[in-house]
């Protein structure tokens, strides 16, 4: 059983990641657990450990139930600016056994992005300290540190100039 987090910060095609992961058998996909906790509950949240306690008992719940369904891969892909100050929480316990990898993304053309977006959505304009580069970079510090030396890290850019070069069983590997 191969347990993989892909972690990424905003507008860095992560959901497009997600959703080829959907089209493969086999595969339990987990989009954002965080995000709820982050935008909704008790009003906006951050750095709350007991909200961000619970939902890690929640998703590995949702992991346990996946298990006992006959999924050979639980896939989860969340935003590291969603857990900012409980990254802690994610690399250890059961979590430690994940495969932990990373989506980059040029930061030009996430903010690029990001405008275009809020401007769309007749939004308020954004600040580049949510954009997420920072927690997604802490993240990987304490990942490496952690658990693995060398994570996995993808570049969008790549991905996205080719993305026949990331085969399926890539994902379904225990080796990830």
């Amino acid at each position: 059983m191969a347990c993989v987090i892909l972690w990424s910060c905003h507008r860095c095609a992560s959901t497009a990641v997600e959703r080829s992961m959907r089209e493969l058998e086999k595969v339990k996909v987990i989009h954002e657990p965080n995000c709820f906790a982050f935008f909704c509950e008790d009003g906006r949240l951050r750095n709350d450990e007991k909200m961000f306690t619970t939902k890690r008992k929640s998703i590995l719940s949702q992991v346990q139930q996946s298990l006992s369904e006959g999924y050979e891969c639980i896939f989860i892909k969340d935003l590291a600016y969603y857990i900012s100050g409980s990254f802690e929480q994610y690399t250890e316990g059961e979590f430690a056994n994940f495969t932990h990898t990373f989506l980059i993304r040029d930061p030009v053309a996430v903010a690029s992005s990001m405008q275009r977006m809020s401007k769309a959505e007749g939004r308020v304009p954004f600040f580049t300290d949510t954009l997420g580069f920072e927690e997604l970079f802490s993240m990987y510090k304490m990942v490496k540190s952690k658990i693995n030396l060398n994570p996995t890290v993808i570049s969008a850019e790549d991905l996205l100039k080719n993305p026949r070069c990331f085969e399926p069983s890539l994902y379904t590997s225990p080796s990830f």
